[in-house]
């Protein structure tokens, strides 16, 4: 009788392409008073959940001007700025887009119902979401189970 040994190996390389829409930002995690980007909820979820997120506040200027009142004093100018709450795939590919506007200091609430740009449901997964609002700059991960 003879005797047959076979060795199997399975060698495997994983390459992710550069140049996807995630960027790397030394940035990221940054503290800025009153801004925040809180955990989805519920997470994981289906087929729906919920992101808030807080762009400054009253005590906390996002623009401050150095202009001088007529008592002297210095004052603190709240305008708008430019805020983005993107939805990303674990390979770093663009997903959705659920904010892109200037928007006021204050607390907010998006819905994210699953779907891509184009209304197509996506599938099961881990996402990242990315706040951006001025310098501030968040990302957190969530998990779709459908």
């Amino acid at each position: 009788m003879q005797s047959i040994h076979t060795n199997l190996y399975l060698v495997s390389t994983f390459y992710v392409e550069t140049g996807t829409d995630v960027e790397n930002s030394t940035q990221e995690g940054n503290v800025i008073p009153g801004y925040s980007l809180l955990q989805n909820y519920p997470n994981p979820f289906n087929p729906v959940t919920s992101i808030q997120y807080t762009l400054g506040s009253e005590q906390t200027p996002i623009h401050t001007s150095h202009e001088k009142a007529v008592d002297g004093s210095q004052f603190a100018v709240h305008s708008p700025i430019h805020t983005t709450l993107k939805i990303y795939s674990i390979l770093g590919e663009l997903v959705g887009t659920l904010v892109d506007e200037s928007k006021e200091a204050g607390s907010y609430t998006v819905i994210w119902d699953g779907k891509d740009n184009q209304g197509k449901e996506v599938g099961n997964g881990i996402y990242f979401y990315r706040l951006k609002a001025g310098e501030f700059i968040l990302t957190k991960r969530m998990l779709l189970v459908r």
